[in-house]
């Protein structure tokens, strides 16, 4: 009976070759699931470590005012000290204008570490509003063609000791007074969160 079986198991794995083929595909299917799976649970579980690309805007913890300071963990300082509405800067030959508004801020960088802080106008964005919908406006880079603004920021460094103050204008559909506008210092810190100035009194 034994050799029986296993010959009649060999006569039909020879008459069915198509069996081998099916079981094939289907552990190769279950392979795939099994590293499609580990794959999603692998990204999602990444997503939680490094976070997404955009803060969550609403849960800031480190805040300032208008007059107020805000330092990071790199003992770097930072005051919003003055702001202004104008539809144009400068004078004479050497003036922008716009249709719309510029908010035009003043601040103050302190550096209290022991190493040299690099000022990039790029890490200093205004937001109308600090939730996921908030828009979000790059400074105007054209304010270092005008003589009265000689201190706009740009690319800079402010060594340990030293405070600087600097120009920023951003181009922006309304007025300072008729929107809630809020200056985000961006972290060079990948577990830092970004800063953010209210440019309004507390």
């Amino acid at each position: 009976m034994l050799s029986y079986k296993r010959k009649e198991g060999v006569i039909r794995m020879k008459k069915h070759p198509w069996l081998a083929a099916v079981c094939a595909i289907m552990m190769a299917m279950g392979l795939i699931g099994m590293m499609i799976d580990g794959l999603s649970q692998f990204s999602g579980g990444l997503e939680g470590i490094v976070g997404s690309d955009k803060q969550d805007e609403t849960a800031y913890e480190n805040v300032a005012y208008l007059g107020e300071q805000v330092a990071n963990k790199s003992d770097v300082v930072f005051c919003v000290t003055s702001v202004e509405d104008k539809t144009t800067l400068g004078s004479g030959d050497f003036q922008i204008s716009t249709d719309a508004n510029y908010v035009v801020l003043r601040v103050k960088i302190t550096n209290d570490s022991t190493d040299p802080y690099a000022v990039n106008n790029l890490n200093f964005e205004l937001l109308d509003g600090i939730d996921e919908n908030s828009s979000e406006y790059e400074a105007n880079s054209e304010l270092g063609i005008l003589t009265e603004y000689e201190n706009y920021m740009m690319l800079d460094t402010v060594n340990p000791g030293l405070s600087k103050e600097y120009v920023l204008a951003y181009e922006t559909p309304t007025a300072s007074l008729n929107a809630n506008y809020a200056l985000c210092v961006k972290s060079d810190n990948l577990f830092e969160e970004d800063a953010i100035i209210y440019l309004q009194n507390r």
